[in-house]
């Protein structure tokens, strides 16, 4: 290519003409259907407003900003997540009052697609809750599209706009309800000092967080096998403060799971009391089982086990009458705010 010859000839010009035609606005139609996309790089996210004419999908609107710092640490779910909600808000004049059908928010990272369209945000990384909270007012339905189509995307989140202090708002409120979130956990700063440690030493942790920080492989044996157990939460982790969490939860490594055990069972609760108060702050592969091995084999709970022995009451079946008015019923009812007495023959059932 160095050494060839300058030529342009019909067959540049048209495809020069082609590339301009992609990239040139048309008036927005609130009667055709629109599309969202949105992708990110390292450093940037990128969006773009689109409408379907005859001719296929024309664009209607551009934005492009570069990451902060703290935002450029997100895991790679939620960079994209960050994206789409941006992209949506950017172009809030046009979406707002748009029928759900109507509105597709395109998106080439698969595990992002069930998070916006499941509208589940119980087990949906932290970061990502918030985001999604305000992408609600939209209705977005979400599908699959392969990074390779979409072009306009990478070029805008590789050669971004700079941020103003205006973009900031969404990063704020984003870290404030993860803020609201950590501060509600009952762990102690020095007790998640020492989770943060063990995290790093742990090998299945360790693992599962740069999984996260870089994004998941696309499939489970691609995946170091020690580190497969957390293949099926993939979706759910985030990391917040070197602590890798499964929604709300601190996953907690290896070598203090015992601890932790101990902590949820102080006053020897039972097996459903200690699950709830797991469910507050802390999460691991196999929990639920691990809380009903430990409550079953306490010698305290086993000693002062309170055990049913009074049987139930036996249901008696009421005898029929032989004649009518032999056994009569009388009750009081109520209808549309009007008091009855109702009676009923045993006999006739009426």
């Amino acid at each position: 290519m160095k050494e060839s010859a300058w030529t342009w000839g019909p067959a540049q010009s048209a495809a020069s003409g082609q590339i301009i035609y992609m990239l040139v606005y048309m008036y927005f139609d609130s009667t055709k259907q629109t599309v969202v996309e949105a992708d990110h790089s390292s450093y940037g996210v990128g969006g773009c407003l689109l409408q379907k004419f005859e001719d296929g999908l024309k664009s209607v609107a551009y934005c492009s900003r570069t990451l902060s710092s703290a935002e450029q640490k997100y895991a790679q779910i939620e960079k994209e997540c960050l994206a789409s909600v941006w992209a949506c808000e950017r172009f809030d004049r046009y979406l707002m009052g748009l029928d759900s059908f109507t509105l597709l928010t395109l998106t080439d990272h698969k595990p992002l697609v069930p998070l916006i369209n499941s509208k589940d945000l119980s087990e949906t990384p932290i970061r990502c809750q918030r985001m999604l909270i305000r992408l609600m007012r939209y209705k977005p339905i979400a599908e699959y599209r392969p990074g390779p189509t979409m072009v306009i995307l990478d070029a805008l989140s590789r050669c971004p706009s700079t941020t103003d202090a205006s973009e900031q708002k969404l990063q704020g409120d984003v870290q404030f309800h993860v803020d609201v979130i950590t501060s509600s956990w009952p762990v102690s700063g020095e007790k998640l000092t020492e989770i943060r440690k063990k995290t790093q030493e742990d090998v299945i942790l360790e693992a599962a967080f740069d999984y996260t920080m870089v994004g998941w492989p696309a499939y489970k044996e691609d995946v170091k096998l020690a580190t497969r157990e957390l293949y099926g939460v993939r979706n759910e982790l985030s990391v917040v403060d070197g602590l890798l969490l499964r929604g709300d939860c601190v996953i907690i490594p290896y070598k203090m799971r015992k601890e932790i055990l101990d902590r949820i069972h102080d006053g020897h609760p039972g097996i459903t009391k200690s699950r709830k108060r797991a469910k507050q702050a802390v999460w691991w592969p196999g929990i639920s089982k691990d809380i009903q091995r430990m409550v079953a084999e306490c010698r305290h709970c086993l000693e002062h086990e309170i055990r049913q022995t009074q049987p139930s009451e036996p249901l008696i079946p009421t005898e029929l009458p032989d004649r009518p008015f032999q056994k009569v019923a009388i009750d009081i009812c109520e209808l549309n705010r009007e008091t009855y007495l109702e009676s009923v023959d045993y006999y006739f059932r009426y």
